[in-house]
């Protein structure tokens, strides 16, 4: 885990004006684009990142500035199964709320995300 939980929460970007702290959803989340060659890059470093817990997946890509297709994967670390690994699965549903994706057990506060952008076409 990059540990997000170690990190003052009042760094994480966020609406703090509409967002009450109760409703807080806490992600640390990675950009990486896929290049043409099957390559994938770090567009943007790891950053904390505070949303409401009835966001969907697919509304915090836009929030984002990401595009909302099928070229997008959002993949989220597993710090329970990894053993020291690293271990991810994917997320397929980008129209999952953030509390449900939480009591599916997929999705935990902190959680920390890998958003991979393939080239379009």
């Amino acid at each position: 885990s990059c540990g997000l939980e170690s990190r003052p929460k009042s760094k994480a970007a966020g609406d703090k004006k509409s967002i009450r702290d109760v409703d807080r959803f806490y992600l640390e989340i990675a950009i990486v684009n896929s290049t043409e060659m099957g390559k994938l890059k770090v567009s943007d470093p790891p950053s904390p990142y505070f949303f409401n817990r009835m966001a969907t997946l697919e509304g915090i890509l836009s929030k984002l500035g990401l595009m909302i297709d099928g070229n997008v994967e959002i993949l989220v670390q597993d710090a329970t199964r990894g053993r020291g690994k690293e271990v991810y699965h994917e997320l397929p549903d980008h129209t999952a709320r953030l509390c449900d994706a939480e009591k599916e057990g997929k999705l935990h506060q902190f959680s920390y995300l890998v958003v991979v952008q393939y080239p379009g076409g």
